[in-house]
């Protein structure tokens, strides 16, 4: 649950945001067919005693939502309320995306770290505003864009470039 109303963001965001966000990955069992719970908690409180404020829960891994999700939960459990856990849209759909999002919020996720799926090629500026805000409307998380050029777009400056089939 976020410490912060949808209306409160921008202003929480102004106030709360300060210190440093490590990136955090799934750990795996040996075998790679569950997360290791152990490895994450144990990942977790190094950040905390390295001084991370919080952690982005990285989906650009071989796991299933679910167990992503379980992921957040357990870096949520262990890190407590006042460590700043961000999910990660990096997901193959938009359906795929929001559904995780609200899950995400739910484990426990305060921010939302907004990127695009590697199969995403808006042919306007439209397209991408209507994926940004079917995204950010499935919410009540803060969002951060996060703009990347190999997208063929920034959603912060430039339209998208024209791609030929």
């Amino acid at each position: 649950m976020a410490r912060y109303t949808r209306a409160e963001a921008r202003e929480w965001a102004r106030e709360h945001l300060v210190g440093v966000v490590n990136c955090t990955i799934p750990s795996f069992t040996g075998d790679l067919r569950h997360i290791n719970e152990t490895a994450i908690r144990q990942d977790t409180r190094l950040a905390i005693e390295h001084g991370f404020a919080g952690a982005l829960g990285v989906s650009e891994v071989a796991v299933q939502l679910p167990g992503y999700l379980d992921f957040l939960r357990i870096v949520k459990d262990d890190a407590g309320a006042e460590f700043l856990l961000t999910h990660h849209t990096g997901w193959s759909t938009l359906e795929q995306n929001i559904k995780a999002v609200k899950g995400a919020e739910e484990a426990g996720a305060e921010l939302v770290l907004l990127s695009y799926p590697p199969n995403f090629y808006p042919e306007s500026e439209q397209d991408v505003h209507d994926y940004t805000k079917a995204v950010c409307d499935a919410t009540n998380l803060a969002v951060m864009l996060f703009p990347m050029f190999l997208w063929g777009f920034s959603p912060a400056s430039t339209p998208p470039t024209s791609r030929s089939a």
